[in-house]
């Protein structure tokens, strides 16, 4: 008998029976009007029988569960959970509505304008005015865990994905993902939009802090520290006016790229990327971070560990951080060189030269090169300080003060 991955989701057993988080698994579980959404699905395949799983799978903001048509077709199901935001805190500016929107334009852009796996988009509502009583997607299943889960179920190392052969295959295609994302192209910086009467794409707001777009990194950049820890980077210009992605397009990036949004199947082979809310076009800088979860921790700029745990983990992390930046930069030589040939003498080669980049045709703006810049440690610490932890900040804001007076942009006394 064949056993599907999805046997293997735990619902509201990965919480204690006493959390929130479980409360507010278990309560909306026993809401969902299971007849609802089967009579919904079955109008969507036109009369085919179908039943939904009793486990399921949960994640901060959606419930899952499977959809089983009489004729073998598999769906899932994905159901927006109330939000929980003294548990969870309010990551998110924007609603809920709005997250799963760009969620829908993101799904619609990268399945039809990259070859990076994600799953067929069925149906979807963004309100609660619907047959099922709150927004959902509805897209098709794909057999896999997500990398932690496989990784915990097969008793690997939190650093390692599998077998070294195992993750080293895995950096590989997370590194391609992570390269194709950055070689789409905007003007804008924001998440993406999606008009279904045309079906274009277009750039607007965005998840975290609620604004955008932007026109410029700078503009951007202020917004983002705000945001975070209120204008903690007292004055970036300085080094911001000095990036390139100033004067050349934005790239696609997804910010929760990493082991837990990347589906797996026994041998740990990538099948798809899975939650889309993150995805947005950004400063390269953004696009320039270490997928999470993977062993690929980088440490804040200027941290010295002290204890032998702490020395052990950043020796083991240096060559694999080393390793990773250069699966990137080898990609980005290779897309170098193939537009190089296609547009040798073009206007847009003529247009980059003039910008400081002789014969260099449009490329992910060097992305692995700027891995260990400062302005990819900025932007790590942005991401660190919404953590909330206290050590964290403290860390954070110390080191950035530092670096703010070494780069002599430290005006107050």
């Amino acid at each position: 008998m064949n056993h599907r991955k999805s046997d293997l989701w735990t619902g509201a057993d990965c919480y204690d029976a006493d959390d929130e988080l479980h409360e507010r698994a278990t309560s909306f579980y026993a809401s969902v009007n299971c007849d609802s959404v089967a009579a919904h699905c079955i109008l969507l395949r036109d009369g085919v029988p179908c039943t939904l799983s009793d486990n399921y799978s949960i994640g901060h903001s959606n419930l899952v569960r499977q959809i089983v048509f009489q004729d073998g077709v598999t769906w899932v199901v994905r159901l927006r959970l109330p939000d929980l935001p003294t548990t969870l805190g309010n990551r998110e500016t924007i609603t809920g509505t709005e997250a799963l929107e760009i969620e829908v334009a993101s799904m619609k852009y990268l399945s039809s304008r990259t070859s990076i796996p994600v799953p067929t988009l069925r149906d979807w509502s963004l309100d609660c005015d619907n047959a099922l009583g709150t927004p959902y997607i509805i897209m098709d299943y794909i057999d896999g865990l997500v990398a932690t889960e496989m990784r915990s179920q097969k008793g690997c190392p939190p650093s390692m994905v599998g077998s070294p052969e195992q993750d080293e295959r895995f950096q590989i295609q997370m590194a391609s993902i992570q390269f194709e994302m950055a070689s789409c192209r905007f003007s804008k910086i924001g998440s993406l939009t999606w008009d279904p009467q045309n079906d274009d794409f277009d750039i607007g707001r965005e998840l975290v802090t609620g604004k955008g777009p932007w026109t410029s990194s700078k503009e951007y950049f202020q917004d983002a520290a705000s945001d975070a820890f209120e204008k903690c980077l007292t004055d970036p210009e300085h080094e911001l006016h000095m990036s390139r992605s100033l004067t050349l397009p934005l790239c696609l990036t997804n910010r929760d790229f990493g082991a837990h949004n990347l589906l797996v199947n026994d041998d740990f082979q990538i099948v798809a990327m899975i939650d889309f809310d993150g995805i947005m076009a950004a400063p390269v800088e953004l696009a320039a971070q270490f997928p999470s979860l993977t062993g690929l921790q980088r440490e804040a700029p200027g941290y010295v560990p002290t204890n032998r745990f702490a020395i052990e983990r950043v020796g083991m992390a240096k060559p694999k951080l080393t390793h990773y930046r250069d699966l990137l930069i080898e990609l980005e030589a290779q897309a170098m060189t193939a537009a190089r040939d296609s547009v040798a003498d073009s206007e847009e080669t003529e247009a980059l030269a003039s910008a400081g980049f002789p014969s260099a045709p449009i490329t992910p703006l060097s992305m692995g090169g700027r891995l260990f810049s400062d302005i990819a440690s900025i932007v790590q610490g942005l991401g660190a300080y919404a953590s909330r932890q206290e050590h964290v900040n403290d860390l954070y804001m110390d080191l950035y003060l530092k670096l703010l007076k070494e780069k002599g942009l430290h005006k107050r006394q």
